[in-house]
C-alpha cells in the first residue's frame, strides 16, 4: 500500500503544497483578527482545504489512466481503497497539526478566548472534512470525477446539514445548546467517523464492482 500512498500524494503534490502555504498564512490571521468568534472558522477552513482537492486527484487518475492501471497491479481492490481514505486521513490530520498553531496563536494574542470557540473550530473543520470525503469518494467512484467540482459543493451542503441536523436533536433534549456549543461539534465529529466507515465498506463494493 506504501507505492499506492506514495502515487497519491504525488498525484495532488502541487495542491497540497500550495494548500499548506494558504493555511500557514491564515495561522497569523490571530494577529489582525483579535475577535475571537472568527477563530473557530479560520480553524475550520485550515483543517477542510487539505480535502477540498480530493476531487481534483481523482480526477486525475482518470485522466492519466491510472485507475485503469492500478487494478492490474498485485494488489487487491480494497487495498487500493484503503490507500485513498488513509490518504485523506494523513491530509485531515496535517490540516489539525496547523490548525493548532492557530489555537496557540490565538491564546496568546486574544486575552480571555473561551476554549469552547478552539474546540469548536477543531470540531466544524473535522466535520467538514471527514463528511465531505465519506461523501465524495464512493459517488465519484460510481459516476467519474468529470463533476467532482459539483460533488466537491454537495459534499459540503451534506457535511453542513449533519451539524444542523445534530444540532437540532440535540436542542430536543436540551433547549440550552447552541449550534457552536462543543457537545454539537464533538456528536457531529462522531456521526461523520460513523458515515466514514460507513462510506469505506460501501467504496469497496463499488469499486470491486466497477469495470474500468
Amino acid at each position: 500500500m506504501k507505492g499506492l500512498l506514495i502515487n497519491n500524494f504525488y498525484s495532488m503534490l502541487s495542491n497540497v503544497k500550495l494548500t499548506l502555504g494558504m493555511a500557514l498564512i491564515m495561522t497569523l490571521a490571530p494577529i489582525f483578527i483579535r475577535e475571537s468568534s472568527f477563530i473557530p472558522t479560520i480553524m475550520g477552513v485550515q483543517i477542510f482545504l487539505f480535502v477540498v482537492y480530493t476531487g481534483t486527484s481523482l480526477q486525475a487518475d482518470e485522466s492519466s489512466k491510472w485507475s485503469k492501471f492500478e487494478i492490474t497491479l498485485p494488489v487487491k481492490r480494497k487495498t487500493i481503497i484503503n490507500a485513498k481514505y488513509v490518504s485523506s486521513i494523513i491530509l485531515i490530520a496535517i490540516g489539525v497539526l496547523i490548525s493548532t498553531l492557530t489555537a496557540i496563536l490565538s491564546s496568546i494574542t486574544i486575552s480571555n478566548i473561551n476554549t469552547d470557540f478552539l474546540v469548536f473550530g477543531y470540531c466544524f473543520g473535522l466535520t467538514l472534512s471527514i463528511n465531505t470525503v465519506a461523501f465524495m469518494y464512493p459517488i465519484i467512484l460510481k459516476i467519474g470525477a468529470e463533476k467532482n467540482e459539483l460533488i466537491l459543493l454537495l459534499a459540503c451542503g451534506f457535511s453542513l446539514g449533519v451539524m444542523l441536523l445534530t444540532s437540532f436533536l440535540l436542542s430536543l433534549f436540551n433547549h440550552g445548546i447552541k449550534f457552536s456549543s462543543p457537545v454539537v461539534g464533538i456528536t457531529s465529529v462522531i456521526v461523520s467517523v460513523l458515515l466514514l466507515v460507513l462510506s469505506y465498506f460501501l467504496s469497496i463494493q463499488i469499486h470491486r464492482k466497477k469495470e474500468f
